[in-house]
């Protein structure tokens, strides 16, 4: 896969532009975008992006502009951030994927400009790079006729740099590539009330706490616990690929008061629930409980 290295940024934007600049830039992007609707309405998307490139790169209006204006243009071309994040909500690339992937970039672009040959790990960290940006060009190509690794690279660090919180973490991505079997696994047990989750990130330490309510005097006669430790064997195994540890509290609802009486922050209603039964206003008087705590 061929990589134009001189036309992708890979530093924090921030630190370039300001959030004005880089609002201004995508609101002439897009403007640009729409004469190119008007004036090829009948063109596919991937003729449009390539419109779009050339618009960027070629145009006499923009020769006065930095390189780094000239990729933001194109990459800002007819796809805003939101899009683009929403284009990714089947995919299996997160957010710390995309960290890591932008990284090895770095490396082998700053390695590319010293003119050296390169050693075994620099090889071995350029075919990588290589073949993911393969994966990441079938798949946006596929999805919105998006094929430049250029654009893509551009727009991922763009949106790293001014709105992470648009792309899914590891803990979210399995949750939902996960989700439907998840929910069928919870919903053979008669007596759960709610299933969700909790994330703790600490400096390089990340973890998940999947807390499990059930609807009886006591754990042992409210849940079948073997049954239930399958699932959570499951849970183990998924978030183990990823390097994240993986806890899990079931607890009965008295238990679950106590524990957000205790602390309030792992109040279900504020996190992230994966099962409800149908019937159930758990959410409802988790939620008034909630301010009840606020205000105490």
């Amino acid at each position: 896969m061929i990589i134009q290295y001189d036309r992708i940024f890979l530093d924090d934007l921030k630190m370039c532009l300001s959030n004005e600049k880089m609002e201004e830039i995508r609101s002439y992007s897009m403007g640009a975008r729409k004469r190119v609707d008007a004036m090829y309405p009948k063109a596919s998307i991937a003729v449009k992006f390539r419109k779009g490139i050339e618009f960027a790169y070629l145009a006499h209006v923009n020769q006065d502009k930095s390189d780094l204006e000239k990729a933001l243009i194109a990459s800002n071309f007819g796809l805003t951030n939101e899009r683009f994040a929403e284009m990714l909500k089947d995919s299996k690339f997160d957010r710390e994927y995309f960290e890591t992937y932008l990284k090895l970039l770095k490396y082998t672009k700053a390695r590319l400009a010293q003119g050296v040959e390169l050693n075994e790990k620099d090889t071995r960290i350029k075919n990588k790079v290589e073949l993911e940006t393969k994966r990441l060009v079938n798949y946006f190509s596929k999805i919105n006729g998006l094929a430049s690794p250029e654009v893509i690279i551009n727009k991922i660090n763009e949106i790293l740099s001014y709105q992470p919180e648009l792309l899914r973490g590891k803990v979210e991505t399995i949750m939902i590539n996960n989700n439907g079997e998840l929910k069928k696994d919870f919903a053979n047990f008669e007596n759960i009330e709610c299933v969700y989750y909790h994330t703790n990130k600490d400096d390089n330490y990340e973890s998940v706490n999947l807390y499990c309510v059930c609807d009886g005097d006591t754990i042992s006669t409210a849940i079948d616990l073997p049954k239930l430790a399958e699932v959570y064997e499951k849970l183990v195994a998924l978030f183990g690929e990823k390097g994240i540890a993986f806890n899990s509290s079931t607890l009965t609802i008295a238990g679950y008061e106590k524990l957000i009486n205790e602390r309030p922050e792992l109040n279900a209603y504020n996190n992230n629930v994966i099962y409800l039964r149908n019937k159930s206003n758990f959410l409802i008087k988790s939620k008034v409980r909630s301010k009840n705590n606020k205000k105490a």
